[in-house]
C-alpha cells in the first residue's frame, strides 16, 4: 500500500496526454490513503461500524474524483465517506479533514475551529503557507510531497505511522 502511495506522488507516474494537471488526482489520493497510516483514539469512532469521514472544507479540488476513488475502499476496516462542508468545528465528526480556505473559513480559523480533536488536519501550499495541518501539501520539483507535523498529531490525540512520517519531506517530532 505504500508503494501505492509513493507511485502516486509522481505525475510521470501517471502522465496524461491529454495535458490535464495531475495534481488534484494524486493530493485526492494521497487524502484518502493518510488514514491507512493514522491511528485515532477509540473516542474518534461511536461505532465499530462508523466510516472514517473526509471532509473538504471550503473550495473542493478534488470534486467527484474523491467520491470515486473512495468507493468500496476502507482504512484501519473502516469504510471511507467524504463530505463537503464551509466549515470545520469541534463537533463536524471529520476525521481527516482538508481546509482549503474560502470566504466562510479561512485555514487559521479551520485550524483553530478543530481545536485539539482527533481530526487530521490537512493543508496545501497552494492555499498559502500562513498556518498549517498536521500534513501539509507542497509541490516539489513538479511532484507532489508533504510535511508532517507530529507534535500537532500528538495534540489531536493521533499518531502517525513510522511509515508514513518516514516518506515525509520533513518531520516536526514531538518532545517525547
Amino acid at each position: 500500500m505504500l508503494a501505492i502511495v509513493l507511485a502516486a506522488a509522481s505525475p510521470q507516474a501517471a502522465a496524461q496526454d491529454s495535458g490535464e494537471s495531475l495534481e488534484a488526482p494524486i493530493k485526492a489520493t494521497f487524502l484518502y490513503r493518510f488514514a491507512d497510516f493514522i491511528s485515532w483514539p477509540a473516542e474518534a469512532f461511536p461505532s465499530p461500524a462508523t466510516p472514517v469521514r473526509i471532509c473538504i472544507i471550503g473550495e473542493d479540488p478534488f470534486g467527484v474524483l474523491l467520491d470515486r476513488m473512495v468507493e468500496e475502499q476502507t482504512a484501519a476496516g473502516r469504510p471511507l465517506s467524504v463530505h463537503r462542508l464551509h466549515r470545520i468545528g469541534r463537533d463536524s465528526g471529520c476525521h481527516v479533514a482538508y481546509l482549503s480556505g474560502s470566504g466562510y473559513q479561512s485555514v487559521a480559523d479551520g485550524l483553530a475551529a478543530s481545536g485539539e480533536t482527533p481530526v487530521l488536519t490537512v493543508t496545501d501550499s497552494a492555499a498559502g503557507d500562513e498556518a498549517r495541518g498536521v500534513i501539509h501539501f507542497e509541490v516539489i520539483d513538479n511532484r507532489v510531497r508533504f510535511h508532517v507535523d507530529d507534535m500537532q498529531a500528538t495534540r489531536h490525540g493521533l499518531k502517525v505511522s513510522s511509515r508514513l512520517l518516514g516518506i515525509a519531506v520533513s518531520v516536526r517530532r514531538t518532545d517525547t
